[in-house]
């Protein structure tokens, strides 16, 4: 059975995301890492935060879903949650919030 006339039963479920063509060389390296991942060093741990920020959307998406290195990537993402969330450094937060007070108050300016 083919196409259309296939049961749910006859398909294959797809085994491995990252051996197919549809991942990045560069997705393909932080698979790489995560699978070492407690024994990485520095700058391989900053290549995967760099990574898990910058990446394009789908490319993070397919290696959250890979089942090989799962719990590696939540290992990883729970001991780096700082360097991952930019909201976590409060200096971060107040300098926001002060930017965004002082364009409210630009604004209000010509108003008033």
């Amino acid at each position: 059975m083919a196409g259309f006339t296939a049961t749910l039963k006859d398909r294959q479920p797809q085994a491995n995301c990252v051996a197919g063509a549809t991942s990045s060389p560069a997705m393909e390296r932080i698979v790489q890492l995560l699978r070492r991942y407690p024994y990485i060093s520095g700058s391989e741990a900053s290549e995967i935060v760099s990574f898990l920020r910058t990446g394009r959307y789908r490319d993070v998406r397919l290696l959250a879903a890979e089942k090989s290195v799962r719990r590696q990537l939540d290992d990883f993402v729970r001991g780096r949650h700082r360097e991952l969330n930019d909201f976590a450094n409060p200096l971060t937060a107040i300098g926001l919030t002060i930017i965004f007070l002082a364009g409210l108050w630009a604004v209000w300016q010509p108003i008033g």
